[in-house]
């Protein structure tokens, strides 16, 4: 069930820690999900 998915990773953080750049990056709420897996984080990144 859910296809390896880390609903408890601190996706955001590890976003800012990696080696990326990013782009604008918001937090947000995917509606009508369990709440397991409401959170979400919105944006884009590349190489740098």
């Amino acid at each position: 069930m859910g296809g390896g998915c880390h609903p408890n990773r601190d996706t955001r953080g590890l976003l800012e820690r990696s080696s990326l750049e990013l782009g604008e990056v918001t937090d947000a709420r995917i509606p009508k999900a369990p709440a397991i897996v409401r959170p979400a984080v919105v944006g884009s990144a590349r190489r740098a």
